[in-house]
């Protein structure tokens, strides 16, 4: 799952419940929602990329933070 957060141009101003909140979402939504703890990443958009060829849905990271969330 994805989850998309504007933050005009200020990504250090996010509060930390807003990215909890995501978070909880993207794990609500993923395909591991009824483990106990769910690992998440989080990234700035520049950091994503689509691999030319692959399927929709999928991306590639990098400098990734992980946050570890309970659906």
């Amino acid at each position: 799952s994805h989850v998309v957060i504007r933050t005009q141009n200020r990504p250090a101003n996010v509060p930390r419940p807003v990215l909890d909140y995501a978070a909880l979402l993207c794990a609500q939504h993923s395909s591991e929602k009824h483990a106990s703890i769910v690992p998440v990443d989080y990234t700035l958009r520049k950091y994503v990329r689509k691999p030319r060829g692959s399927a929709p849905g999928f991306a590639h990271y990098e400098r990734e933070t992980t946050l570890h969330v309970t659906p």
